[in-house]
Parts: C-alpha cells; structure tokens; sequence
C-alpha cells in the first residue's frame, strides 16, 4: 500500500502574536514618536492613546471611521497582510476623525484615517 501525502504547510503571519512582549505605554510611545506619522491638535476636545491588542481594534476604529470614511481619506492593512488577534497595536485617535494605528514591535502603519482637511481644520489657526 503507497500512501501519498502533501505536506501542510504552516501558516505564519505577517504580524504573530506577541502579546507576552513588553511595550511602553501609549502615552509615553506618543511623546516619543516621530511627529510627523501622527501629532495631536492643540485644543481637540478628545483625543485617544491605548496599547491594545489587534481584536479590539474593529470596535474602537468603528467610532471614528464613521466620519473618516465617509468624509475623508482611510487605509488598513492589505487583504494579504495575516495579523494575530494578539498582536499589540497602538490606537491614537482624535475629535472622531483623525486616527492611526501603529503595529507595537515594528512600528509599521497598519491603518488611518483624516477626514480634516487643510482649508477646514478648526486647530490649524
């Protein structure tokens, strides 16, 4: 009897799970970060910094990209881009309209959204 076999490969992801890692907080990460990826407004009513991981980030982006979709520019990540639920992201969010979402060990892009423009932004006066 021959038996026949295909190997199965593992499927690795672009972003594994490192949820056991240790990372600076967001708001340290923050004030740190190269300003130009993302910087806060002066005098925005609400803004947001948290270290999460992956999974939850459909419920907190769901908030803002309300209005960033619908009103202005947003990018995620590629359909062939494989991110752990695990995987530790940073949120930075602002006024419900302004966000970015920074892969926490590569520091890579993952998402953002603008629904600012430069002739409309209240806090560029």
């Amino acid at each position: 009897m021959i038996i026949l076999a295909t190997p199965t490969l593992a499927l690795t992801a672009d972003y594994p799970n490192n949820d056991h890692k240790p990372f600076v907080n967001a708001i340290n990460y923050y004030e740190n970060m190269d300003q130009s990826i993302y910087k806060e407004y002066k005098n925005a009513a609400s803004s947001m910094r948290e270290m999460i991981s992956y999974k939850e980030l459909e419920d907190i982006k769901s908030i803002f990209q309300v209005n960033t979709i619908e009103n202005g520019h947003s990018s995620s990540p590629s359909d062939k881009t494989t991110i752990e639920p695990e995987r530790q992201v940073y949120f930075f969010g602002e006024e419900f309209r302004k966000f970015v979402v920074i892969e926490g060990e590569t520091n890579d892009i993952l998402s953002s959204g603008n629904s600012y423009h430069r002739y409309d932004n209240p806090f560029e006066k």
